[in-house]
């Protein structure tokens, strides 16, 4: 039998595999309606770069749609109108963008329609075989994702019993955690119970477990908080499966996995309709500021390669959304060969900054380059600050709740940032203020830090 775990690792692989598929089918499907309608394989200029815009706008449209993450437990109704919608989504942009260039006699309607119609019938057709292929492989034991069930009474023992008539959707029940010193060592639906909090850190450290569902049929709330607490560092994912004491939890966002209702008590809200909402506004100011600001920043890059030699762009690691690593870009404020990467967080004076470089960072142009961050989804124009991977290791042990700073994805500015929260400040209320955001999202409060950060934030004592 192959290994429990054989797909996962290449969950990443499988993802970006997808995501070639679908661009495949819709560019194939191009080809193949101009042939319908044409008789002819060989298109004019003019439809290969509709057809490459196209496929552009699908690389940066679809992921908005949760459809390269993992859907074990989905339906396939499901899935089929996320991709729909996806789809549907980048036929009103090509369209928007037809209309404003005024390109639309440039080509055949009766292409346009057979190629959307084929595209739509191809994407649910492709979709659907890997859908099948994967429930297969589910079936014969690959790809599982490991659970322990947190709660061996009967809300706990009902959920084995369901998951257990659901085995396809991917999901193995490893064993159950019980803080029952009677239960320890007994078996319930088959499955061991762990007593101890060693046993769960000892498969955490192993990586074999990827989800904790936790089951109480009573009043709870320490319990529950001792599992967060417990797992604080750990990226597992945490869901609540609600009773009738736990219904008042229900207004936060609730979701379905086999079928069961659950409660993610460690929620982002960049999901569903909001994760779209945020990337449209994203997309749509981030390319307006770079038309905007665009001088400022060939002159700012013309200062900094005058100023001494060197590279233009500084390029650093940072940690972002989900604790995702990428390369966040800045405008280079220090010598050439100078490292800012130390191993205290505050020493800002101690930099070796040019003067160039220190203008650029009191006034914040440094950071102007991150649009092109947001423009690659890698960060957003407003959320918490990233930092380096070094100091998220040391600051998740002694901050409280400082992970839960990725639930969303990194911005160029913040709600800390405009409450003065900048470079040498307080850590845990910069946490504290990211928190709040997170917790009070909406498009409107990220315009209103936006409006805050042209009026307040154009120089600053405290860069970051």
């Amino acid at each position: 039998m192959p290994s429990r775990g054989r797909l996962k690792e290449f969950t990443l692989l499988i993802s970006q595999g997808l995501q070639l598929l679908d661009l495949l089918t819709v560019v194939s499907c191009g080809f193949a309606a101009y042939a319908i309608r044409f008789g002819d394989w060989h298109l004019p200029d003019q439809y290969k770069l509709g057809i490459a815009l196209t496929g552009l706008l699908v690389l940066l449209i679809f992921p908005r749609f949760n459809l390269y993450t993992s859907r074990r437990g989905v339906s396939f109704p499901i899935l089929a109108r996320h991709l729909a919608l996806a789809w549907a989504t980048t036929v009103l942009v090509l369209i928007t963008l037809a209309f404003a260039a005024q390109l639309g006699n440039n080509y055949s309607r009766l292409w346009a329609g057979a190629w959307i119609s084929l595209a739509l019938g191809a994407l649910l057709s492709v979709r659907l075989a890997v859908h099948i292929l994967l429930v297969q492989l589910r079936r014969r034991g690959w790809n599982q994702r490991q659970v322990v069930i947190f709660g061996a009474g009967t809300l706990g023992r009902k959920t084995a019993a369901h998951l257990g008539q659901t085995n396809p959707a991917g999901y193995e029940l490893v064993a159950f955690w019980d803080d029952n010193r009677q239960l320890e060592g007994s078996l319930v639906e088959g499955k061991p119970v762990l007593f101890t909090d060693s046993a769960i850190e000892s498969l955490l450290v192993q990586d074999n477990l990827d989800e904790v569902w936790v089951a109480l049929s009573g009043e709870a709330e320490e319990r529950i908080q001792a599992v967060q607490h417990l797992l604080r560092h750990s990226t597992v994912s945490i869901r609540l499966i609600p009773n009738h004491f736990t219904e008042q939890l229900l207004q936060q966002n609730l979701s379905r996995v086999v079928g069961i209702p659950m409660v993610n008590l460690s929620v982002s809200p960049m999901r569903g309709v909001n994760r779209i909402v945020k990337a449209i506004e994203d997309h749509t100011l981030a390319l307006l500021l770079l038309i905007v600001l665009s001088p400022l920043m060939i002159a700012a890059a013309i200062a900094v390669r005058l100023s001494s030699p060197g590279p233009v762009i500084y390029n650093q690691q940072r940690v972002g959304w989900n604790g995702q690593r990428f390369m966040m870009h800045k405008f280079r404020s220090m010598a050439q060969g100078a490292s800012s990467e130390s191993e205290t967080w505050v020493d800002t004076e101690n930099k070796p900054t040019t003067a160039v470089g220190r203008f650029l960072r009191r006034t914040g142009v440094d950071e102007l380059p991150q649009l092109l961050n947001v423009l690659k989804g890698e960060m957003s124009l407003v959320g918490p600050r990233p930092e380096l991977p070094h100091f998220v290791e040391e600051f998740k042990q002694t901050v409280p709740g400082y992970m839960k700073k990725h639930l969303v994805k990194a911005g160029i500015t913040g709600w800390a940032q405009i409450n003065g929260l900048r470079g040498d400040t307080d850590l845990h209320q910069r946490i504290a203020h990211d928190l709040y955001y997170i917790e009070q999202w909406s498009v409107w409060m990220d315009l209103k830090i936006l409006a805050a950060t042209l009026v307040r934030g154009v120089w600053t004592d405290n860069p970051t």
